[in-house]
């Protein structure tokens, strides 16, 4: 998902929000407007080789 699908998305799922109220929003907020309801999971990180891997592939990791 792009940051527009994602501001879309909350709007369409929790109404009131606006693309405004989400643009100030923090990234855990965010997040947790996406993961509702989803099992909260640490993704263990040991190597820079494995935070560029998260990075790249975050949509992955939180479940969108």
């Amino acid at each position: 998902m792009t940051y527009e699908e994602i501001r879309v998305w909350i709007c369409q799922n929790y109404p009131g929000h606006t693309f405004q109220s989400v643009d100030e929003m923090s990234w855990d907020q965010i997040n947790g407007a996406v993961r509702e309801g989803k099992p909260d999971r640490g993704i263990p990180v040991h190597t820079a080789a494995e935070v560029h891997e998260i990075a790249k592939n975050w949509r992955k990791y939180v479940g969108i």
